[in-house]
């Protein structure tokens, strides 16, 4: 990008229904990012009736942030494109998407389509006339990391004691500024801990420590 002196550039994944945007910077984004730009246009537009943009557990707090700045609701939904767009018509909503680039545009499709995605992008940045990198300073998105525990069983979490324990500790510590979430791979024996907060060594840390945990109470060893 920055070689060739690009202004925007797109990349696809085989199937092309995900789509994330690189800058002429070559700074690279995703999903939370087009739901951003999205929702504060839509609403512009006044097409954004329930002031509501749909996410999965997995979209960033940053995202939520910068719609909540513009007046406007995240909607969470569990992993999935079909859980997001189950949402975003039970509720009326016209934008919604995932965080890993699957990004579904209501007025114009069912599904996710990455080049639909990219050409709405575009839209939405001539509209507010500024590049990908001036468009991207709307958002802050915090720091993320996810990690898998392979485990023995997928027992409900509430009922070990010392995960729920630490779950409940990192959580306050945290307060407002972080979130903690324990889901299991629906294909694998796999339990997977995402952690966001204000600062990446905190995250780590923190992510650590549950994962030790899970590893001693379910660890598949």
């Amino acid at each position: 990008m920055r070689e060739s002196g690009f202004d925007i550039g797109f990349c696809f994944d085989g199937d092309a229904d995900r789509m994330i945007p690189v800058s002429g910077t070559g700074g690279i984004f995703d999903g939370d990012l087009v739901l951003a730009l999205g929702g504060r246009h839509y609403q512009a537009e006044g097409k954004l009736p329930g002031k509501a943009v749909v996410g999965t557990v997995m979209s960033n707090i940053g995202l939520a942030r910068s719609l909540e700045d513009a007046g406007i609701s995240l909607i969470r939904t569990q992993v999935g494109d079909r859980n997001v767009f189950k949402e975003m018509v039970a509720g009326g909503h016209p934008v919604g998407g995932e965080q890993s680039g699957h990004i579904i545009f209501r007025d114009h499709s069912s599904t996710g389509d990455g080049i639909l995605a990219a050409i709405k992008l575009l839209q939405f940045l001539q509209g507010y006339e500024m590049n990908l990198d001036r468009g991207a300073e709307i958002m802050t998105a915090y720091p993320q990391v996810l990690k898998n525990v392979r485990v023995r069983d997928k027992v409900d979490l509430e009922t070990v004691e010392p995960v729920r324990e630490i779950v409940a500790d990192v959580e306050q510590r945290l307060g407002a500024e972080g979130r903690v979430l324990l889901r299991y791979s629906g294909t694998e024996p796999l339990l997977r801990v995402m952690l966001e907060g204000p600062e990446q060594q905190l995250v780590d840390q923190l992510c650590d420590d549950i994962c030790g945990v899970v590893e001693d109470s379910l660890g598949d060893r």
